[in-house]
């Protein structure tokens, strides 16, 4: 998006959160316990955005607590979720920013309204590796006969958890506004991702047939169960097209997935989430974590969405 810029923390002092319609903050609520100080609404036309000015330091505290306020507010109104490091460099810039991006604010907010994110990770065997270890030692190179069958095993598990993927969608139809697949490393793994843009009202619902799902073994591959996650903000939903920038600009926030199992109870209050808002084309930003996919999903239903992608936490409660 233009002038939005992603960790130039010298010259940039003001963090953006989200994004909403200037007609929804007679519904905000009053900040939670962990905000900022100085979190504040600018209004530019018919857009609002939540900033505060940036923190002192890039750690975990501030990442989590970040995190934290974008869920309070998502659970309250509907908002473009924006990722950690997002920052402008006055109140004058942003509101410039707002009205420069309007037509896309609106038209993402109208896509992503009254809806969660819900996510499923399957675990891929790794890749073939160049030494034997173990076999005839940690040093030992492996034959090329060893690589191809290692090699074609892999191939045969990314295949059958597409296909567990595309069973789990036929599942899920009717419960989901629309849903993107990516794969790439999370939590120290390769993961076939999937992320679903679930209406609220159909949340319970969707948790109960992915549990069931879960429950039966549908979604275990030969490299282990699955992990599920959310309800979050739909940060995958919120960004770009390509889905390039997905999960490696910024560091991932959520909590680590846990391995699913039976189903529990539903979480109706979603869980705080590093959003995904895509940077512009002069910004670089270091990848932190593995990227996990963190690119998820396939491209909404509602033509003007664009795409995104983020992480996760234990789900199925």
């Amino acid at each position: 998006m233009a002038g939005l810029q992603l960790h130039r923390w010298d010259a940039l002092t003001l963090m953006l959160y989200c994004v909403c319609a200037a007609s929804d903050l007679r519904r905000a609520a009053s900040p939670p316990p962990t905000a900022p100080a100085g979190l504040r609404w600018v209004e530019a036309g018919s857009l609002a955005a939540l900033v505060a000015p940036a923190p002192a330091h890039e750690d975990v505290a501030a990442m989590l607590a970040f995190g934290e306020v974008v869920a309070h507010y998502h659970a309250r109104l509907d908002v473009v979720p924006m990722r950690w490091g997002s920052r402008l460099a006055d109140t004058a810039a942003v509101t410039a920013h707002l009205r420069a991006e309007a037509e896309r604010y609106r038209c993402v907010l109208a896509a992503l309204a009254d809806c969660v994110e819900m996510g499923v990770r399957l675990p891929l065997p790794e890749p073939p590796a160049g030494t034997a270890a173990g076999a005839a030692g940690p040093g030992a190179t492996a034959s090329g006969r060893d690589y191809l069958l290692r090699r074609r095993a892999q191939l045969q598990a990314a295949t059958a958890a597409e296909t567990a993927l595309e069973r789990l969608d036929a599942d899920l139809a009717g419960l989901y506004r629309d849903t993107r697949r990516e794969q790439g490393w999370f939590a120290g793994g390769r993961r076939l991702s999937a992320h679903y843009l679930v209406p609220r009202p159909r949340l319970a619902a969707f948790r109960q047939r992915l549990a069931a799902a879960v429950a039966a073994g549908r979604l275990t591959t030969a490299a282990g169960a699955p992990l599920t996650s959310g309800p979050w903000p739909p940060h995958s939903f919120a960004g770009g097209t390509d889905g390039t920038d997905a999960d490696t600009a910024t560091p991932d926030t959520r909590p680590q997935d846990t391995a699913s199992a039976a189903a529990r109870s539903p979480d109706t209050s979603p869980p705080d989430t590093p959003p995904q808002i895509r940077p512009p084309s002069d910004a670089s930003a270091p990848d932190t974590s593995p990227p996990d996919t963190s690119a998820p999903e396939t491209s909404p239903s509602e033509t003007c969405v664009p795409d995104t992608s983020p992480t996760d936490t234990d789900t199925t409660q």
